[in-house]
């Protein structure tokens, strides 16, 4: 007995049976994550407004250690500041103290540079622009660049002031070396004895 061939639904014979146009292209992904609405700088200026800097150039001596690195080893404060700026700029967020690089590449860049050449100052003046754009401190291009030529060291610490500002008041963050701290945040609670 031959069994005839079972049928195929109406439906899925005119499917197969319409040509179909070729593909030149590679399908397209959905667009890019991207962070809207990041908070703004809780320390920044109202819109339209400039607002001077929120510690004075020369206070650091709260910084005692941290101005001591800015002397001695400045591409590795830099690398710093630049890396908690930047992370601050992307994400809208602190970067926790302890993934903060000393020697991450933005230190290394300076260090680079410092040595070769002897303009790592340069670097100093660029961030201090970018930092002044998103507080909307006072100054401008000139100032910057004879701040960051003539006192790096006094440079790099209100940079790190103005941005422990930021992490501790918006964020709630613990203060980086050199921001003033209690004893309670600089060590956590000792262990209850049973």
């Amino acid at each position: 007995m031959n069994n005839p061939a079972p049928e195929k639904p109406a439906l899925a014979q005119q499917q197969y049976q319409q040509p179909q146009a070729p593909v030149y292209e590679q399908p397209h992904g959905a667009a890019p994550m991207a962070v809207h609405g990041a908070p703004p700088a809780h320390n920044a200026a109202q819109p339209g407004h400039e607002r001077p800097w929120s510690t004075g150039l020369c206070e650091c001596g709260n910084d005692v250690p941290g101005f001591c690195l800015s002397c001695w080893c400045p591409c590795m404060a830099y690398g710093q500041y630049k890396e908690r700026y930047d992370h601050l700029a992307q994400t809208g967020r602190p970067k926790p103290k302890e993934q903060v690089e000393s020697c991450g590449t933005p230190g290394v860049l300076y260090l680079v540079v410092h040595c070769l050449t002897g303009f790592g100052f340069v670097l100093d003046f660029m961030a201090r622009g970018d930092i002044r754009n998103r507080y909307g401190i006072k100054g401008g291009a000139l100032g910057d660049c004879c701040t960051a030529c003539c006192c790096m060291p006094c440079t790099q610490r209100q940079h790190h002031r103005e941005l422990a500002i930021e992490e501790v008041q918006q964020w709630g963050a613990v203060p980086q070396m050199g921001a003033q701290q209690s004893q309670s945040q600089m060590y956590p609670p000792a262990p209850a004895h049973v």
